[in-house]
């Protein structure tokens, strides 16, 4: 088998270490595992602009019914893809893989071919469930596929590839919808889907782990609650708002079923969240700043829209082009960063994206004005892009730091649905800090826009830091 050998690098204290060839196998598997991930994060945003559209096609529908088309998507995975990751851990990464593929083609093609907004917003449920399943289990199929010594080079161009998938759906759904309307949308996702899933059946290999027991299923109701609880509520919080019955219940049920499963899962034998993943440095650093830098990076994505649409009166097409500044950079920069991350280390790649994003945050809060003036936005949207291209790659390096094999999936699980919940919450943010902006009042409060987004900045900095501290005492690879 033919082999492509990458030049030696150095540790993250300094040390000269060697690094083991890439086969072109294991290239396939890292190319077809994130084929996989661009199609997760590709619908997350690439719905955000086409609901004009969908008003446009059913008038008669409440702008409540078809809100869930976009939130339904963000729920739903949220909620199942940590158990999603556990059965993966539990019965095999390939078996679920290969039916997530399928679910989620099955769901895109009856989203496309929706006749009524019910069946539009099941076949949302259904490319969700399918996309949940396939996350966790295909990055631990890369994981598995390529050397201990490799692996962070392989989780950055996997997490790199979406977050450039997330970055571009609102210039990608722009065009899209203005194209073909937002059918084509989900369209995109069959053809993919197909692709990644015949390389997935060819390239992809199954890793037993020697534990096999279920966990506990009462365990699985609770987080399927608690979590699918906590996010409905922060998106349906534009709707609700922060104090409304159904948004304090919805809090309170969260965090009732959040709280007996941690308990639970202390006193019983097969928890479905193996409390050891605390004790991973790794997986605390990383599932925080998936929140923290996580809640700006995409309160970026809804609020940067609006931004150009209600204070600079630009079309849903001309928005999206000015948009693309972000995933640009990040196509551009996402090789780079992966071999950056074998060289410098994770945390430091965590605190130079900091550095990229608060200078972005402080070009827009600083040079934009209620007049139009592209050349400090387009320099601000490239600086954010630099930033996204530097961290994903990093948070998710840092969650499998360590971890044996038999935790990959779950944690991965864990790591996707606190960045999923991050997204709600980075929304209902944006929709707090702007709620009192009016026609006429100039950039106004969409100032709280960059300031949010620079204090995501700080946040990956100082995570990066405290964990670049750390790093340069433990071994360089993960074991």
């Amino acid at each position: 088998m033919s082999k492509i050998v990458l030049p030696a690098t150095a540790s993250r204290d300094g040390s000269a270490v060697s690094r083991e060839p890439l086969t072109r196998a294991m290239l396939i598997v890292i190319f077809t595992a994130a084929l996989c991930n661009f199609q997760a994060g590709l619908n997350l945003t690439i719905m955000n602009v086409a609901f004009p559209d969908l008003q446009r096609s059913w008038p008669d529908a409440s702008r409540a019914s078809l809100s869930w088309v976009l939130s339904v998507y963000t729920i739903t995975t949220a909620a199942v893809l940590i158990p999603a990751g556990v059965v993966a851990d539990r019965i095999g990464h390939r078996r679920i893989a290969l039916i997530g593929l399928a679910t989620f083609v099955i769901g895109s093609s009856t989203a496309a071919m929706s006749p009524n907004v019910s069946v539009l917003i099941a076949g949302r449920v259904v490319q969700a469930i399918g996309g949940a399943m396939l996350g966790p289990a295909a990055v631990a199929l890369l994981l598995d596929a390529v050397p201990a010594s490799r692996r962070t080079f392989a989780m950055s161009i996997w997490s790199a590839v979406g977050s450039v998938a997330t970055a571009s759906g609102p210039s990608l759904g722009a065009w899209l919808v203005d194209v073909g309307g937002w059918r084509w949308a989900f369209w995109t996702g069959v053809p993919f889907g197909i692709l990644a899933w015949i390389l997935g059946f060819r390239t992809f290999e199954e890793r037993r782990v020697a534990e096999r027991k279920f966990p506990d299923p009462w365990s699985s109701g609770l987080l399927l609650v608690g979590i699918g609880s906590l996010t409905l509520a922060l998106v349906q919080v534009r709707t609700w708002g922060w104090t409304s019955p159904s948004t304090l219940v919805a809090f309170a049920t969260s965090a009732t079923t959040l709280t007996a499963l941690a308990l639970r899962s202390l006193r019983i034998e097969t928890p479905l969240i193996d409390p050891a993943l605390l004790r991973f440095s790794g997986v605390r650093y990383a599932v925080t700043g998936a929140v923290l830098y996580g809640a700006g990076f995409f309160a970026l994505f809804f609020g940067a829209i609006q931004f150009l649409s209600f204070v600079w009166g630009y079309g849903t097409m001309q928005a999206g082009l000015l948009f693309v500044a972000t995933p640009a950079s990040m196509v551009v920069l996402s090789p780079i960063a992966g071999r950056l991350a074998e060289r410098l280390g994770l945390g430091l790649m965590l605190v130079i994206a900091g550095v990229f994003t608060i200078a972005g945050a402080c070009t827009m809060a600083f040079a934009l004005g209620a007049e139009r003036n592209v050349a400090p936005w387009v320099i601000g949207m490239t600086l954010f892009g630099v930033g996204g291209a530097f961290a994903w790659p990093a948070l998710f390096g840092l969650v499998a730091e360590g971890l044996p094999t038999s935790l990959f999936a779950q944690a991965m699980g864990v790591q996707q649905a606190f960045q999923r919940m991050a997204g709600a919450l980075g929304v209902a943010a944006t929709i707090t800090l702007t709620d009192a902006w009016r026609p006429g009042d100039g950039v106004g409060d969409y100032v709280h826009l960059w300031y949010l987004v620079g204090a995501a900045g700080i946040a990956a900095l100082f995570i990066g830091a405290r964990s670049w501290q750390q790093a340069r005492s433990r071994p360089t690879y993960f074991a």
